[in-house]
C-alpha cells in the first residue's frame, strides 16, 4: 500500500528512488566519424524510463577533459534493455 507521500512523488513524476546509473561503459568499432558506445542500464527502481541521454566530452593527450558536454548524435533511439549508441562525431 502506497503512503500518501509517496503517490504524492508519483503524481508529480518525482522517483522516491532514482535510477542506478549505467555501467560497463564499452567503445567499439571507432572510426574517423563515430564509433559505438554500449552500456549495461541500472536498475530502474521507482523511476519509469523515458530516454538516454548520452554525452560526450573530450580530453587532450595527457588525460584532462576540455571543453564542455555535448548531447551525442545517435542513429536510432536506444531501448531501456538493450542501449547501444552508434554515435557520429560532433564537430
Amino acid at each position: 500500500m502506497l503512503t500518501w507521500a509517496a503517490w504524492g512523488l508519483l503524481l508529480l513524476g518525482v522517483c522516491a528512488v532514482p535510477a542506478d546509473p549505467p555501467g560497463s561503459i564499452a567503445i567499439s568499432v571507432p572510426g574517423e566519424e563515430g564509433f559505438v558506445l554500449a552500456w549495461v542500464p541500472g536498475a530502474a527502481n521507482d523511476c519509469s524510463f523515458q530516454e538516454w541521454l548520452v554525452q560526450l566530452r573530450s580530453r587532450n593527450l595527457n588525460g584532462t577533459l576540455v571543453g564542455s558536454w555535448r548531447t551525442a548524435s545517435c542513429e536510432e533511439v536506444p531501448p531501456r534493455n538493450s542501449p547501444e549508441c552508434n554515435a557520429r562525431i560532433l564537430s
